[in-house]
């Protein structure tokens, strides 16, 4: 009876620990266990609810599974979408709205939307020694929410990361699909469509950013 007790307390620390295979697992061994000892009764169905625990996800909420993977808190499936090493932004290629998020470091899962001027240019000069494309589109988000944020830190109409595309780092083709907000298997006549009115809303011409264009045309080339 200990024995049992101990093995049931294990099992369960398994499945809440590292998921659903590991008390598959678990249940396998059990019944290997059992047959070993002629039961062939009990043996058969414990080898069939865990090989079902690993085929059939529906039976058991994903409640352990450190090792399972999340999806990405800032994925917006159809949402045009550019994402820095600390920063996402999102883009809205009909209103040419910018919003986003923080990605990682300092004040991780903010909306930038929610953050105070100060907060974001304290956000910016973090990301200006560490990452100079993350500072870029940052840069971009501030243009638009706060126009007159470069005045009041006494900066010219452009900062240097600003100007500069070529901090763009190049676009896998996943990660193109997401700029453009297309779909991984989009047809070239959608893929031109998604750049070209996200082109009318972000080009600097447009009031855009040239860390926006840069990464769109990435997109479209690298899809194209």
């Amino acid at each position: 009876m200990p024995y049992v007790l101990a093995f049931c307390v294990i099992t369960l620390y398994l499945y809440f620990r590292f998921g659903k295979k590991a008390l598959a697992g678990a249940l396998a061994l059990l019944a290997l266990l059992v047959l070993a000892r002629g039961f062939v009764v009990m043996g058969v169905p414990l080898l069939l609810v865990a090989y079902w625990l690993i085929k059939d996800e529906r039976l058991l909420p994903k409640i352990g599974g450190g090792t399972q993977k999340r999806p990405d808190a800032t994925d917006r499936p159809g949402m045009p979408t550019i994402k820095g090493r600390f920063v996402t932004l999102y883009l809205d290629a009909l209103s040419g709205k910018i919003t986003g998020m923080v990605a990682r470091g300092p004040l991780v899962g903010s909306p930038l939307i929610g953050l105070s001027q100060d907060k974001l240019t304290q956000l910016r000069g973090h990301y200006q020694k560490s990452d100079k494309e993350s500072c870029a589109l940052l840069e971009a988000f501030l243009d638009q929410a706060f126009p007159a944020w470069r005045q009041a830190e006494g900066m010219g109409e452009k900062s240097d990361v600003s100007m500069r595309a070529g901090w763009a780092r190049s676009v896998s083709r996943h990660e193109a699909a997401q700029v453009l907000g297309v779909s991984f298997s989009a047809s070239e006549a959608e893929i031109k469509q998604a750049h070209r009115q996200l082109m009318k809303k972000f080009h600097p011409d447009q009031g855009g950013a040239e860390i926006l264009a840069a990464k769109i045309n990435m997109a479209k080339d690298r899809l194209l």
